[in-house]
């Protein structure tokens, strides 16, 4: 699986398969994850020795809007990272120079830097409860 990180910011994130690569057809991958964030052109961005997160390129280019949730997440692990990120995100494992699905612990990483989806289930977690101040 990887999350996805719509540009909407509802749901603010949730968990997608990720497309499958055949042999080493990266092409077809790369295919698969433009349509899947809705990208004329991708761009990754290393977050981790063991993390990506692929972006539309040219999304400030077409007027996407900023993806606060995905600029906050790539801040959290790169704080001196200075862009916005404009249109839809995914995150994705890195094992060498392939992606691969996110491990339990990656995932569980990713979800814990994440905000909150308001959509609880269609993210693939459990509703989580309001905090003190938003009762």
């Amino acid at each position: 699986m990887a999350i996805l990180i719509p540009e909407t910011g509802s749901p603010a994130w949730k968990r997608v398969p990720l497309p499958p690569i055949q042999a080493r057809d990266t092409a077809a991958f790369t295919t698969a994850i433009q349509h899947a964030i809705g990208a004329s052109a991708l761009d990754v961005i290393d977050l981790t020795s063991d993390l990506d997160l692929y972006i539309d390129d040219e999304g400030k280019l077409e007027d996407r809007p900023v993806n606060t949730a995905a600029t906050a997440f790539v801040r959290a692990l790169r704080p001196l990272f200075s862009k916005q990120i404009h249109g839809s995100a995914m995150v994705v494992a890195r094992d060498g120079s392939r992606n691969t699905d996110l491990s339990k612990s990656q995932d569980a990483e990713v979800v814990r830097l994440l905000p909150e989806s308001p959509e609880g289930e269609a993210s693939g977690t459990e509703p989580k409860k309001k905090r003190f101040w938003q009762r």
